[in-house]
């Protein structure tokens, strides 16, 4: 198995205007490649993906708006399929998934930086998704579509002088929006959008009296909770 992979990226930030910048960003792939040891048959795909994204603070330093627009993409490995019977067993090969995504939200500094927020919302619609073939389960089949949109927040500061936080809450809405009604899939929720909603909070304390005194900061140095 050979494969072989060339990119090339350029991107660049402008300021406007005092407190207001954009970003613009272009990547190019090219996969090529013999998709398994056994194969004969080469591969060649390219794809292009660009971001676009602005930066605007109201109060410098200690409020920032921003929004960003981004499309990617996803390489599909190959899949070995075949008749309903089992009979005329190949390789498949797939065009990337193609993600298009908008972000939007506010980032704020308190306490002269000792404590930092960001709240945002995404939307995020993926196609050229691989499903199973309804008609027959030796088969995948390409052109399925999933949507996902939600909210993230996160915190991270510095609570006193030996105490620092790092805590985080997100929801997420998913579900497949294009594939056979047959498959039983449409509208549901897919696995690979994990849990709807996810939090976690991360706690450090360094000691610097006491019996613990001495011992480096990094054997002793925080817990962390997920839920």
């Amino acid at each position: 198995m050979k494969t072989e992979t060339r990119s090339a990226y350029i991107s660049d930030v402008i300021e406007i205007v005092p407190r207001l910048s954009f970003l613009g960003s272009l990547r190019l792939d090219h996969f090529s490649g013999q998709p398994t040891i056994w194969s004969t048959e080469k591969f060649s795909q390219t794809s292009l993906s660009h971001r676009l994204g602005f930066v605007y603070q109201p109060i410098k330093d200690q409020i920032s708006l921003f929004g960003n627009y981004m499309n990617g993409f996803s390489q599909v490995d190959p899949a070995m399929v075949a008749e309903k019977d089992g009979s005329n067993p190949r390789l498949k090969i797939f065009k990337p998934e193609q993600a298009n995504q908008y972000e939007f939200g506010v980032k704020t500094n308190w306490l002269n930086k000792r404590l930092a927020t960001t709240i945002s919302y995404y939307n995020i619609d993926v196609t050229n998704v691989v499903m199973p073939d309804p008609d027959n389960q030796n088969n995948s089949v390409q052109g399925g579509s999933i949507k996902s949109n939600g909210v993230e927040i996160s915190l991270t500061g510095k609570i006193s002088e030996n105490l620092n936080v790092v805590a985080g809450y997100s929801i997420n809405h998913a579900e497949v929006t294009n594939d056979d009604s047959f498959s039983g899939y449409l509208n549901m929720r897919p696995e690979s959008a994990g849990p709807s909603q996810m939090g976690n909070v991360w706690l450090q304390y360094n000691f610097n009296q006491g019996v613990f005194i001495g011992i480096p900061r990094n054997r002793i140095n925080g817990a962390y909770v997920s839920f």
